[in-house]
């Protein structure tokens, strides 16, 4: 399985986010005694919102206006790219999404540049050159990255197996965990 945060707004609200999720993830999992499923994450993740506005009681608006968590995932086979709002509710994304202080400078751009044919690589560098361009234009102090703190890109790309693997995997004579193995 693979898990990938990242967040829009304030880096404080993301990391008490981060921070809350991660203690979820490995109380299920232990718990259960399981691994984690997208579906039981989505419904941690809202889970640990709602339970940031429990905490934050009347500044809970600060979670609302400031907080937009990416979680990308790879468990078996398919990947997905969830958006939880601030205010805990998720949105696949199956497309593109711009989120952030800078969504209206970067929708300007993905508009106009952005193609659903671009690959993985093509995007993320799209990404990194809106980044950039918002950064030198200085259009808004609060969005790009510094010297010392570069963006980090991952892929999560579906992966593939041929189909004599795939059969005995979707007929439950091949477990996920020899699936795993051979990965």
């Amino acid at each position: 399985k693979t898990v990938v945060m990242g967040a829009s707004g304030y880096s404080g609200l993301y990391k008490s986010f981060q921070d809350r999720m991660t203690v979820a993830v490995s109380q299920y999992e232990r718990e259960n005694n399981s691994g984690i499923t997208e579906e039981v994450l989505t419904i941690l993740g809202e889970d640990v919102i709602r339970g940031m506005h429990d905490t934050y009681k009347e500044d809970r608006y600060l979670i609302t206006t400031n907080l937009n968590v990416l979680i990308g995932t790879r468990i078996k086979l398919d990947s997905q790219l969830m958006l939880f709002s601030g205010q805990g509710i998720p949105e696949p994304v199956n497309d593109i999404k711009v989120i952030g202080h800078g969504e209206p400078y970067g929708a300007i751009f993905i508009k106009n540049l952005w193609k659903s044919s671009m690959t993985m690589e093509q995007t993320a560098k799209l990404a990194l050159f809106i980044l950039k361009v918002i950064k030198e234009m200085s259009l808004d102090n609060s969005v790009g990255f510094t010297d010392d703190c570069l963006p980090q890109i991952y892929y999560l790309q579906n992966l593939s197996i041929d189909n004599s693997l795939r059969t005995k995997f979707t007929q439950g004579t091949l477990s996920e965990e020899q699936l795993a193995q051979i990965w």
